[in-house]
């Protein structure tokens, strides 16, 4: 796995911001505590599936439970989904294209790694399993899946390098120190909803990130934006980007501000052309309750982004006027303006205001 602890990482430089911001904590979910769960949005409902729940047994008990909180009502409900029903799993990639919920991949403790495409029909809440044409990805966990258009594009994760090896293992870090059986995946795989068909586009030049699990990917426009997750080396906080047009990695990235510490299984959300990263595991396996934005679209021809604190749940957001400089401190903005700026520090009590930080 590497001495993680030794990773050297460089910074830029903090830029300021001035943003008051609130945050509301909304109904606690009813059911049982979990990790490695997926979920991806459909309107004003967040789909969870699967994940390990937290028990007193001594092994892990994994979830093959479709939850969904309404964002409007402020409500948590059970799906009582019919057919052909997905295993139990964690670690999965959700991802809603229409009317309809992909599920790819996963990882159980009794049956191992999964390479199984499940999809959920929310009108008539009926799970089937697809067949699709063309060569899939192999057995993987900590897969990351973003649509655009019909099109769901699947980078990466953990997994046998082999579907013939025995999937069971004590540990995985174990096995992965051993490099043979086990590792991480850095492969671009294509599912087309439409056509039911999947593809592997040719990548027409270098730039491709390492091979990596627990990373977070969305799409902004026709790229797909890449940050951190974990390699053989260490966790990382590198960012890439693939434009799925010219099918290029974009190996010319400029990106002001401080970028946020390596780290792995956070998210990352498109919202208009900006990116948030919110959490996620550090080197020393604590864990972050930061939140950051990262710009794509600057006016200054560079790609800039916001940090957050880990002094609790943070907000990100700054903005860049005519004639913006580094020094210039905004005028307080609203969570939905999301304008554009560099990498800025703000922090905040949860569900509380912000106020501006400089360290």
């Amino acid at each position: 796995m590497g001495n993680e602890n030794s990773q050297n990482v460089v910074y830029g430089d903090r830029l300021q911001n001035n943003v008051e911001l609130s945050w509301k904590k909304m109904k606690p979910c009813p059911y049982p505590n979990r990790e490695g769960q997926c979920a991806c949005s459909h309107g004003n409902d967040l789909y969870i599936f699967g994940g390990v729940i937290q028990s007193n047994s001594e092994e892990p008990v994994e979830s093959n439970d479709l939850l969904v909180y309404n964002t409007e009502k402020n409500s948590w409900s059970q799906v009582k989904a019919t057919g052909s029903i997905p295993p139990a799993c964690s670690a999965a990639a959700l991802v809603c294209v229409g009317r309809k919920l992909y599920l790819f991949g996963g990882l159980s403790h009794d049956h191992g790694w999964f390479n199984e495409l499940h999809v959920f029909c929310l009108e008539n809440k009926s799970w089937s399993k697809l067949e699709g044409e063309g060569m899939k990805p192999s057995p993987r966990d900590k897969l990351q899946a973003v649509a655009v258009s019909t099109d769901i594009y699947f980078f990466g994760g953990f997994g046998p390098k082999s579907e013939s090896l025995d999937e069971e293992m004590d540990s995985e870090e174990e096995e992965a120190e051993g490099g043979a059986d086990f590792g991480w995946f850095n492969d671009l795989y294509i599912y087309n909803t439409v056509e039911n068909k999947w593809s592997q586009p040719v990548q027409m030049n270098l730039g491709v990130p390492t091979a990596r699990a627990a990373h977070a990917m969305c799409a902004v426009d026709r790229n797909l934006i890449i940050f951190g997750g974990r390699d053989a080396e260490s966790r990382q906080n590198d960012l890439h980007i693939f434009n799925i047009d010219t099918k290029k990695w974009n190996t010319e990235l400029s990106v002001r501000g401080r970028q946020p510490e390596p780290r792995s299984f956070h998210t990352a959300t498109s919202v208009g052309n900006r990116v948030v990263v919110m959490g996620g595991r550090a080197i020393d396996n604590n864990h972050f309750a930061d939140l950051h934005l990262l710009d794509t679209v600057p006016k200054h021809g560079q790609l800039t982004h916001y940090i957050g604190d880990e002094d609790g749940i943070n907000n990100c957001v700054a903005c860049q006027a005519t004639n913006h400089d580094n020094s210039t401190l905004c005028e307080p903005l609203q969570m939905s303006d999301l304008p554009r700026a560099p990498w800025t520090e703000v922090s905040a009590d949860f569900c509380g205001h912000t106020t501006l930080a400089t360290r």
